[in-house]
């Protein structure tokens, strides 16, 4: 689970604790009975949820400290690895490096550049042996640590206002005698489900919601790192130009400058490229950087292409205006349909905790509506469709490390209890594989995920779990080598295992494991000297490292992104080839 995930976990379980504090069948009595006593005693036991709030903040943050270090080094070794090969190729084609004193001085300006002065001259002055690199980094790793705290204690303060906010807006609605206390409840929760909990408020007034503040702190420390790492690069090898990346859909502030090249020291002019045209380039500070929303700022996806004159040559073209606006406006439509989804998600959610099943029935509703739009926008545009982006997570246990985490949000999930089903007297391949084939035609098409496990001495448990999920740790050592399979329901399957099916898999050294889907199935078996000493590398570099091997090789195919219902298949066959076990995927036969 990233930094990010777990933000938003903690404000859906926060959620929900607030609804839980409403119940229906414990407060609907006295609140249609005397409103104004109800909203009174409701009211004083405000302090004890924050109590129970703020240590739930305190076991779901745990592992943030670690985990943001760890995310910063993965930013900075993924850059370095990036450009590793151009450097290497123009050492070897005679590359003069420059000296040591240049490289120190350089890096000096570069992190005074890039802190914004934070790390500048004085610091050198004081400690003249301190790393540049080093201190940048730590300015930018306690910087944004420092305002992930401030996050959670603001989440805290909402929590009790949302919390006082419901209940005196359902006691109002009681006192004017127009609705029941199971409609007032409702449709505050309602409300507090598509308002979000506040996790800032900047200095014109606006709340940021978790989600927008949480992911933009994380992208900005990301993307400080990377320009660091860039900028140290060329320093090290005595580059100044360097030539933008280009995508579809720039905002506008980075559109201008896709494909251009920049000077690092602020130069201005024209060089020769490799193939002897005169190229321009100009300033990076005569840009849109340093502006939050311009180039190499908060949310951009560009990155510098050291450029060497003389030798380096304009690699890519650049996306008409129009079709970069179009691109452009279409994502920002897409995380509107997402958001919506999360939302009827939390609704629903919320319900539960509220014991209103009628809430519960009607928000489920909403769900299935607001994918519906969201499938037919990612129909209609041809874009990648991001269920990561949709899901919502329910309450969690105290986490140690990433894989402790996931594996609190894997015991939580409303799960029945196993059901055993049958008994093999005969266990050789062939039959279970048949056996779970068997299985996989009642259940292929369910809207919720059911899993069938076969152990080794020949029990076959069936299990039902969420429309997203199923928790077959509760059978414990018997998933030891078990053969397993499973469905994934239409509106959630990505076409391929999940990091939390691999890893299971991985650590319970399944004999098969199997999934299936609308379209297709797939399949691994892990074998006897496949290692399992990695899964949290598996759990927690599925989206990073091992989702872009798998984008080198849909580029190789001359894909310039990951189909939907190829990305997580890509991902499966790429960490398959790493850890040596086997893994296909194939047409469903109908």
């Amino acid at each position: 689970m990233s930094i990010k995930e777990r933000y938003l976990a903690l404000e859906d379980t926060l959620l929900d604790m607030i609804a839980s504090c409403v119940k229906i069948d414990e407060n609907a009595q006295e609140a249609e009975t005397d409103p104004e006593k109800w909203k009174i005693k409701k009211i004083s036991e405000s302090e004890n949820l924050k109590q129970e709030a703020k240590k739930e903040i305190k076991k779901q943050l745990a592992a943030v400290p670690e985990e943001l270090e760890a995310e910063m080094e993965a930013a900075a070794d993924r850059e370095t690895a990036r450009t590793a090969e151009q450097f290497r190729q123009a050492v070897k084609d005679g590359l003069k490096l420059p000296v040591a004193t240049a490289v120190t001085k350089a890096l000096r300006q570069t992190a005074e550049m890039v802190t914004g002065g934070q790390v500048g001259d004085e610091a050198f002055k004081d400690q003249p042996d301190l790393d540049p690199l080093k201190a940048a980094m730590d300015f930018f790793y306690h910087q944004t640590y420092d305002r992930l705290n401030l996050t959670a204690a603001t989440m805290l303060k909402s929590v009790k206002k949302e919390y006082s906010d419901l209940i005196y807006n359902t006691a109002a609605q009681l006192v004017d005698g127009e609705k029941t206390y199971q409609e007032a409840m409702r449709s505050c929760v309602a409300r507090l489900a598509n308002n979000n909990l506040t996790a800032f408020a900047d200095k014109a007034g606006r709340e940021w919601s978790p989600e927008a503040y949480v992911s933009m702190l994380l992208k900005t420390s990301n993307k400080n790192v990377t320009n660091l790492t860039s900028f140290a690069n060329m320093d090290r090898y005595g580059y100044d130009l360097a030539q933008v990346s280009n995508h579809a859909g720039a905002r506008p502030k980075c559109y201008p400058y896709q494909g251009k090249l920049v000077s690092k020291s602020g130069k201005s002019g024209t060089c020769e490229d490799g193939n002897g045209n005169r190229v321009q380039y100009v300033g990076l500070g005569d840009t849109s950087y340093g502006q939050p929303d311009g180039l190499l700022g908060i949310n951009c996806g560009h990155y510098l292409f050291p450029f060497m004159p003389g030798v380096s040559t304009i690699t890519s073209e650049v996306q008409p205006q129009g079709e970069n606006d179009r691109d452009y406006a279409l994502s920002q439509k897409q995380r509107e349909l997402e958001r919506a989804v999360r939302k009827a998600k939390r609704e629903k959610s919320m319900a539960e905790n509220a014991n209103d099943a009628e809430g519960a029935k009607t928000a489920a509703e909403k769900v299935k509506q607001k994918q519906k739009k969201l499938r037919e926008f990612i129909n209609e545009s041809g874009r990648t469709r991001r269920y990561d982006r949709e899901q919502v997570f329910v309450k969690q246990s105290k986490p140690t490390g990433a894989l402790a985490a996931k594996n609190a949000y894997y015991d939580s999930i409303k799960t029945s209890k196993p059901v055993k089903v049958g008994q093999l007297t005969r266990m050789e391949p062939e039959i279970i594989e048949k056996v779970l084939r068997a299985y996989e035609s009642q259940i292929v098409n369910l809207d919720y995920e059911v899993s069938i496990v076969i152990t080794q001495s020949g029990e076959v448990y069936r299990v039902k779990g969420e429309n997203a999920s199923v928790n077959i740790g509760q059978l414990g050592d018997k998933l030891f080598k078990a053969s397993v399979t499973h469905n994934h329901p239409t509106e959630e399957t990505r076409y391929s295992f999940s990091n939390f099916d691999l890893s299971e898999a991985i650590r319970n050294r399944f004999s098969i494991f199997r999934g299936i889907d609308h379209q297709y199935e797939y399949q691994l078996r892990i074998l006897e000297d496949t290692p399992v000493n990695n899964g949290e590398k598996i759990y927690n570099e599925f989206r990073g490292e091992y989702f872009y091997k798998a984008l080198d090789w849909a580029r190789d195919r001359g894909d310039d992104y990951l189909k939907e219902e190829d990305e997580y298949h890509w991902i499966n066959d790429a960490i398959a080839k790493e850890y040596g076990y086997e893994y296909w995927r194939k047409s469903r036969k109908k």
